[in-house]
Formats: C-alpha cells, sequence, structure tokens
C-alpha cells in the first residue's frame, strides 16, 4: 500500500490522507473517514490509521481527513449551520475522490460526530454503498425504559448505592440541574434530527438495498442499552433488511482498550468484505508487499 497527503476542497482548504492499495485495476471502492470530535484525521488511539492500512490490504481506498475547522483543515467563511459545514465537507472529500481517482462507489464509516456528516450522505447520495454508525444517533424507547429501570432496581447493590447517594444529597448543596441536558444525546447537541426524519433517512437508504451497520458501546447506556433498542427506534413493521447491530457494553466511547479496539477493527473489516467487497473484476492485490510509501503518520 502507500500512504499521501492531500488537499482538497473549493480553496484547498481541507486537509487528509489517501491510502491506497496495490496494483488495483478496473472499479474502485473507496472508504471515507472524517475526524472524531477533536481528535484529528488520525482518529483516538490512532484507530483510522490501523483501519486504513487494514482496509487497503483487502483492496479498498481510503480517505481519512478533517472537517473544515479542525485539525489541520482551514475554517469555512460564512454562517452555515454545523449540519450545513460537515455537508460540505463530505461532499468535497466525495468530489475529490470522483476527480482524481475516479471512485464512483463509497462506504462511510462514522463515530461519534462522524455520524452527522456519514448519516446525511448516505441518506441523500445514491453512490454510497454501505454505511456504518459507531455511537450514532439514539432515542429512548419504552424498551429503554424498562430495561433501565428493572436492571437498576432489581439488584440490591443498587439500592445501596441509591442509600450512600441519599446521604449525601442530605450533606452536601445540590448541583443546580441543566434542563437542556435532557435535549438531545451530549454526544450530538444540535445536530440529532428528529425521530421521524431519522426514520425516514434509514427507510431510504434501506430501500437502496443499502446494508448498514450500527454499533453502540456502553459510555452511551444513559441513551442506548440494547441491540434491540434501534427496532424499537424504528418501530414495528419497519424493514430489517441489511440491518445490522451490536451493542458492546463493556467498551467505552473511544475503543481506549487494546483488545477492544482491535475486536472492532476486525469485527468492521469482517463486515465490509461480507457486505460491501471491492468489486470481483479488481486486479488482484500484491499482498506480499508491505512498503509504506511515506514515514508519515499524520
Amino acid at each position: 500500500m502507500r500512504e499521501r497527503a492531500v488537499q482538497f476542497g473549493a480553496r484547498r482548504g481541507l486537509a487528509g490522507v489517501v491510502t491506497e492499495p496495490e496494483r488495483i485495476s478496473g472499479p474502485r471502492r473507496a472508504v471515507i473517514l472524517s475526524n472524531v470530535g477533536m481528535h484529528n484525521r488520525i482518529g483516538p488511539f490512532r484507530i483510522w490509521v490501523e483501519f486504513a492500512r487494514r482496509l487497503a490490504s483487502l483492496g479498498f481506498y481510503v480517505l481519512r481527513f478533517d472537517l473544515s475547522g479542525t485539525g489541520d483543515s482551514e475554517p469555512r467563511q460564512g454562517t452555515l449551520t454545523d449540519q450545513a459545514l460537515v455537508d460540505r465537507d463530505m461532499e468535497e472529500a466525495s468530489s475529490w475522490l470522483s476527480d482524481a481517482l475516479h471512485i464512483e462507489e463509497f462506504v462511510l464509516v462514522g463515530l461519534c460526530s462522524g455520524v452527522a456528516g456519514a448519516h446525511a450522505m448516505a441518506a441523500r447520495d445514491q453512490r454510497v454503498v454501505a454505511a456504518v454508525f459507531i455511537d450514532g444517533y439514539a432515542y429512548r424507547t419504552l424498551g429503554f425504559y424498562i430495561r433501565r429501570y428493572t436492571l437498576r432496581y432489581l439488584q440490591p447493590e443498587r439500592w445501596s448505592r441509591l442509600a450512600r447517594r441519599a446521604l449525601r444529597r442530605v450533606r452536601e448543596k445540590p448541583m443546580p440541574r441543566d434542563p437542556s441536558q435532557d435535549a438531545a444525546p451530549r454526544f450530538y447537541t444540535g445536530l440529532t434530527p428528529p425521530l421521524s426524519q431519522f426514520r425516514a433517512d434509514i427507510k431510504g437508504m434501506v430501500s437502496r438495498g443499502m446494508p448498514m451497520l450500527f454499533i453502540y458501546t456502553g459510555e452511551v447506556q444513559e441513551w442506548f442499552n440494547s441491540e434491540r433498542q434501534l427496532f424499537e427506534m424504528l418501530g414495528n413493521g419497519f424493514p430489517r433488511d441489511g440491518i445490522a447491530v451490536e451493542y458492546i457494553g463493556t467498551a467505552d466511547h473511544l475503543f481506549g482498550g487494546v483488545l477492544h479496539r482491535e475486536a472492532l477493527l476486525r469485527s468492521l473489516c469482517d463486515w465490509l468484505v461480507r457486505h460491501a467487497p471491492v468489486p470481483p473484476e479488481t486486479g488482484n492485490l500484491d499482498r506480499n508487499s508491505k512498503e509504506l510509501r511515506t514515514g508519515s503518520d499524520a
């Protein structure tokens, strides 16, 4: 494989790294990865670097880049909303891949804040052939509350903790509550679409035959606590073809643990090979070549 730094966008203001497989001919498919929160295109704990290199060994091109105003990408001028800014960045990323590398099929993988751009592009762009959303949009359901309070209040040790907390509240002055905390998941304040739009978007993706993988970790258990919750969010009778969901209750939001991170990368690669492989007419990879033609991990 080889890696090279690139600049693209209307004013070449977006910065990224493209990872390319060796000796590919025929149709090409690219995975697009945007940065996660304040982490740049390397990703938390270098997860996007490792992911991109594994994908290249499977025949994928990968573009990992910094959204405008983060990492090495310049901020945009104007008064666009946060969602409009993300949408513009994703559009320019796909346009660069199309113009520079002649790629017209994309797989989107979003983690945390990266889900906003990946979800919106997957919903509107017919060139997206598969998508993965990690700790993405979540909406509390009746099942969520039943599981939450059943598990919480049927365990004796929880009653003990509640008693200790109540005692502390008597001794300490309580902090004022911020009502805005109930408005949306803390990872997506201002970007979470209404549930009706989420359902319509997913239904549109299903109708196109686009496979989707939803992964949630234990760190978002205040909003999501079971694999079945995704289908509760979508509602009874919602088509489930091509939709897969995993709940990893022991993993943290950024997969800081080595074992969880390795398991996630293996799972993602396996899922992509099964559901969105590089077209078979693509030329053979030179799998014996492990040369990295750049020393940069930026």
